[in-house]
């Protein structure tokens, strides 16, 4: 599946410091853009828990993703899985 990658209005042109999300179903990958052409590490979140995320970075809590862990698991921190795309 070729997704398309929007990249955020908050990361500073070509800085190199740049993260990147694809709206898909029923979730939304996040990536570094400085690993996109590694073919690095993408966090998908569900619906529920990006929003969670973004709401705990935009009052600038830290924010820890945990790898593995199910929706509901470990709060304040927001749930995520990390996958790699193979």
């Amino acid at each position: 599946m070729t997704r398309t990658w929007i990249k955020s209005s908050y990361s500073g042109g070509n800085s190199g410091a740049c993260v990147e999300l694809a709206v898909s179903e029923p979730t939304i990958p996040v990536r570094d853009s400085k690993t996109a052409a590694d073919d690095g590490p993408v966090v998908e979140f569900g619906r529920p828990a990006f929003a969670g995320f973004l709401a705990a970075v935009r009052v600038g809590r830290d924010v820890q993703v945990l790898p593995g862990k199910p929706p509901g698991v470990a709060r304040p921190r927001v749930p995520a899985r990390a996958l790699t795309r193979g």
